[in-house]
């Protein structure tokens, strides 16, 4: 794409709002949503995501039969750039992205000290477990990983945490079977 085409793109109302809504919502966007919130057409929307994808601001995933957008590390430094631009008129700021991180990784940290308790207490220098302490530590387990998929990995760091942590977690319920007495 050459720059006559990124500049007719990104100096209209619409494909800033539609970056900066991407940015806000983060794992939530939708194109459908996005047009209905910034009252434009579907077809324009559709036309302009396109774009984005095209030039690596932007990458679609599937959520099941959904596709969600998200911004490239490319894509969210130009939204956090145009944020700071127009701060007077748009409603997020980058200092808030940083609470949400901090949150999400608060929340990581908070669940591993969970799973680590429950590993202590039910795994950690036994020398059997019943069928019913193994089912015990499963009901236990799964809830904490369930909670950790729902967690936005596209943050190479948040990603990295959640996939040890689960890795972790599949580790204690391996734990379980040499455990089992007769």
């Amino acid at each position: 794409m050459e720059k006559k085409e990124i500049e007719s793109l990104f100096f209209n109302e619409i494909p800033v709002n539609i970056l900066t809504t991407i940015y806000k919502e983060e794992d939530s966007a939708y194109t459908l949503n996005i047009s209905h919130e910034l009252k434009c057409s579907y077809s324009h929307a559709v036309k302009t995501i396109s774009k984005m994808e095209e030039i690596g601001i932007l990458c679609s995933k599937f959520r099941g039969r959904k596709k969600t957008l998200h911004l490239t590390d490319e894509g969210k430094r130009l939204a956090e750039d145009i944020i700071n631009v127009f701060s007077d008129d748009i409603q997020i700021s980058p200092k808030n992205k940083k609470e949400e991180d901090n949150k999400v990784e608060n929340k990581i940290k908070d669940i591993e000290n969970k799973v680590e308790k429950i590993f202590k207490e039910e795994i950690n220098s036994k020398d059997s477990i019943t069928v019913e302490d193994s089912r015990r530590i499963g009901k236990r387990l799964g809830p904490y990983k369930r909670e950790l998929s729902k967690i936005d990995t596209s943050k190479e760091k948040i990603g990295k945490k959640v996939s040890e942590l689960k890795d972790y977690i599949d580790e204690i319920m391996d734990m379980r079977e040499p455990l089992l007495g007769d």
